[in-house]
C-alpha cells in the first residue's frame, strides 16, 4: 500500500470513479491489516465536495454492498442519527424540548446547549464505544460531520475517537478539505471555507494508491 503525490481529486472525478478508487484501497490486505505507514492508529480521512454529500452517501451504501461481496464486514456509523438518539435519550427527551421550543431560543443558548450535551469526549465518543463495543467488523465507516456542524468540531471528534478505535482501520468521510501545506501540516477545512483545523493522526485515502 502506497502513497502517492497524485492526488485523486474528487472534485473532478464521477462517483464511479470514486467507488472504484475506495474498493481498490480498503480491498487489500496491507489496508485490511493495518499495515499503515508511520501511524500508529489506522484513521483515514475521505474528503470530499459539500456539493455532492448525496451523490457520496450513494457510494457508500454500493461501496458496502461490494465490499460485502468480498467478504468485508463494514460497520458504518451517522454522527447525524447518533447526535439525536443521544439527545431523545436525556431525562425528558432534549430532543423534543428542543425541536418545539427552537425558534424561542437565542441562537448561541441554542448552540451552547448542544455543544454540552453533545460534547465528544463526555457523551458523544462513550455512545460510539457502547455502539461498536460488540459489533464485529473490519472496517468502520463514520459520516455525517456535516450534519452536525458547529456543535461537534471535527478535529475534538477525531481527537477523543483516537482513545477508542486503534484496532480496525477507521474511515471518516469529511465534507471538505483535508491538506497537507508545508507551513500549516495536515488539516482541515470544512465545507472548504470555515477555518482550518490542524490535525496529523490521518491519512487522506484519496492520495492513497
Amino acid at each position: 500500500m502506497n502513497l502517492t503525490n497524485d492526488s485523486f481529486d474528487s472534485r473532478k472525478s464521477k462517483t464511479n470513479e470514486l467507488l472504484e478508487h475506495l474498493i481498490n484501497i480498503i480491498s487489500k490486505d496491507d489496508f485490511l491489516n493495518k499495515k499503515n505507514p508511520n501511524r500508529e492508529i489506522p484513521f483515514y480521512i475521505c474528503p470530499f465536495m459539500p456539493a455532492s454529500t448525496l451523490e457520496v452517501y450513494d457510494v457508500i451504501n454500493y461501496l458496502k454492498k461490494q465490499l460485502d461481496k468480498r467478504e468485508i464486514e463494514v460497520y458504518e456509523i451517522d454522527l447525524y442519527e447518533i447526535s439525536i438518539a443521544i439527545l431523545k435519550d436525556m431525562k425528558g427527551n432534549l430532543f423534543e424540548k428542543i425541536r418545539t421550543q427552537e425558534s424561542q431560543m437565542e441562537k448561541d443558548d441554542l448552540l451552547e446547549t448542544l455543544q454540552n450535551v453533545l460534547n465528544a469526549e463526555d457523551h458523544l465518543v462513550p455512545e460510539i464505544q457502547l455502539l461498536i463495543k460488540n459489533k464485529k467488523y473490519q472496517v468502520l465507516f463514520i459520516k455525517g460531520i456535516g450534519e452536525v456542524f458547529p456543535y461537534i468540531r471535527a478535529h475534538n471528534l477525531l481527537t477523543n475517537l483516537q482513545k477508542i478505535l486503534k484496532n480496525q482501520p477507521t474511515i471518516i468521510f469529511f465534507p471538505g478539505n483535508y491538506e497537507n501545506d508545508p507551513k500549516m501540516g495536515f488539516s482541515f477545512n470544512l465545507f472548504c471555507e470555515f477555518s482550518y483545523d490542524n490535525y496529523y493522526r490521518a491519512l487522506n485515502i484519496l492520495k492513497m494508491r
